[in-house]
């Protein structure tokens, strides 16, 4: 597979789908700021790098793998979220939820919590709120699953 048929496939990937949009956004804001980190301690591995690669690459395959399964099955996995998270869904006009984009929300959210962890050990100033934020949220998010299995 060349690049022109990668770019090719990430640009039908991501089209009609904000969330998947948002999560190759986060994806590459994580590596990217992963590659800064790494150069700044000066410590650019290939090993490490390749690893990496290789697990933003697996999310982005079992999320489109999930999308395939969603168009399927259809199966709303809404129940699984916290009763403030439904709420606020449903208050901006989402009221269902694939399995493809619930496991995009803890795939961006892990990306987010990856993305402050690189900024605070390059020595950027980082709210210690956000990080709690993305924890906890993540937390909850796994409890409720957890509730409703």
């Amino acid at each position: 597979m060349n690049i022109k048929e990668v770019v090719e496939l990430l640009r039908t990937f991501v089209s009609n789908r904000p969330i998947a949009t948002v999560l190759f956004f986060a994806i590459m804001l994580d590596v990217l700021f992963g590659v800064l980190r790494a150069s700044k301690e000066k410590r650019i591995n290939s090993t490490t790098g390749n690893g990496g690669l290789i697990q933003k690459t697996s999310i982005i395959l079992c999320v489109m793998f999930l999308m395939f399964v969603d168009y399927i099955l259809k199966v709303d996995v809404m129940i699984w979220l916290p009763t403030g998270i439904i709420d606020f869904l449903k208050s901006i006009g989402i009221k269902y939820i694939g399995i493809a984009t619930f496991f995009s929300i803890f795939f961006i959210l892990f990306e987010l919590l990856s993305i402050v962890n690189h900024l605070e050990l390059m020595g950027v100033p980082m709210p210690k709120f956000i990080k709690k934020m993305l924890e906890n949220t993540i937390e909850v998010i796994d409890k409720q699953a957890e509730e409703n299995k």
